[in-house]
């Protein structure tokens, strides 16, 4: 706290701040002590979450509740509870995937529970290609997938880490995210 002090003095007073408790290479959260000095202090706009505890999210959103800082979610599996405990929404790298899934989650959730409800179970799923597979050389083949072409380099990735199983799974994620996409516009249309 005594060294963002020092960094918040030098910086100017309109400068809106935020946080990204970063899950690697070590994890170490952030203690409500510091929540509520980040309220108290009310320069910070937002924080990426990594925590992926329903419990503590609910505990961060009662301390931001009402304060302007607000409170993003990283870890798709606890999007919608984290929503339902008071969040504002996603902020991970599976929007690199399927971001307009996340959007309608993040727009939608209340007004078309069920719906919601289902689509969690499908990103819920779809997040656990953040684990063993070549992040970010996957999402860089699945853009290729979507039409955009994109070199598959990575400063922390060798290239030949994304192997025919990877891509497999990302063409997998793709024909699942169409259908998902289609039967968002289709409801659209209703």
């Amino acid at each position: 706290i005594k060294n963002a002090e020092r960094l918040i003095g030098r910086l100017p007073n309109d400068v809106k701040l935020g946080l990204y408790e970063c899950p690697h290479p070590y994890k170490r959260l952030v203690t409500p002590k510091i929540f509520e000095w980040c309220v108290k202090v009310g320069r910070f706009a937002y924080m990426k979450d990594t925590c992926c505890d329903d419990e503590v999210i609910k505990q961060r959103c009662a301390i931001l509740n009402g304060s302007g800082f607000k409170l993003l979610n990283a870890n798709c599996q606890t999007l919608l509870s984290s929503m339902k405990n008071g969040s504002s929404g996603y902020c991970g790298i599976m929007a690199n995937f399927h971001p307009r899934l996340y959007a309608w989650l993040c727009e939608n959730w209340e007004s078309e529970p069920q719906e919601a409800e289902l689509l969690q179970a499908f990103i819920g799923t779809f997040g656990f290609a953040e684990l063993g597979l070549a992040y970010p050389l996957t999402a860089k083949y699945h853009m290729n997938l979507c039409g955009i072409e994109t070199n598959i380099i990575a400063r922390n990735r060798k290239s030949d880490e994304l192997t025919e199983y990877g891509k497999s799974c990302m063409a997998q994620m793709k024909l699942a995210t169409d259908f998902l996409e289609k039967r968002i516009d289709n409801a659209k249309r209703k």
